[in-house]
């Protein structure tokens, strides 16, 4: 009954998918970019910058939300995160890869809290708890499927292949999203001005 719902939870999946697409191929990649000298090392802080972006910002994304609407938010960040993404292709250097990283989790993070607030904003009382289950369940299907995507589209076409299906990814969920709120917002309209008349 609520088409907006199943489609942020779709979302949830895809962007999943996309976020964990890197997993596999990130400490290959900073050997490439920095050489095989303390590649753990630097390999923990490309993956450290995301969650440094995530811990600045998703308090604020999840404010902003509840200010202005989450669906609103969600879309920016998709946008946002998919327009991030795409540089991650082109960098030559190690602490380029760091700030992309840092910005990204700057979006990505604000998606989880503002997704989860607008589920339980939408979910009747009665079945919260079931369609959180749902939403945890879709993201770990995400997480499973990201790293066997991202290893197999590197594998066959490179590292930055990956960034650009991953970068086309969020950005179909943002329109997606976009189009889906925008033609229930008119059908909503049609029902009022119907009832109305």
């Amino acid at each position: 009954k609520n088409p907006i719902l199943l489609m942020v939870m779709f979302v949830s999946m895809f962007v999943q998918i996309a976020h964990f697409s890197i997993q596999p191929i990130l400490s290959l990649y900073v050997k490439e970019l920095h050489g095989a000298a303390s590649i753990a090392l630097f390999s923990g802080i490309a993956f450290s910058a995301a969650g440094v972006g995530n811990l600045l910002m998703a308090r604020n994304w999840g404010k902003l939300g509840d200010r202005i609407g989450h669906i609103k938010i969600l879309i920016v960040l998709l946008f946002l995160a998919a327009i991030v993404y795409f540089p991650g292709a082109f960098v030559t250097g190690f602490w380029q890869l760091v700030v992309l990283r840092l910005f990204l989790g700057m979006a990505i993070g604000g998606i989880i809290p503002v997704r989860i607030a607008y589920i339980r904003q939408e979910a009747p009382i009665s079945m919260q708890g079931e369609v959180l289950g749902y939403n945890t369940s879709i993201r770990f299907f995400g997480n499973t499927i990201g790293p066997l995507l991202g290893g197999a589209i590197s594998g066959f076409f490179g590292f930055s292949a990956v960034f650009y299906v991953t970068s086309g990814l969020l950005l179909a969920c943002g329109i997606a999203l976009l189009i889906a709120t925008q033609r229930n917002q008119h059908s909503k309209a049609v029902k009022h001005s119907h009832s109305v008349s």
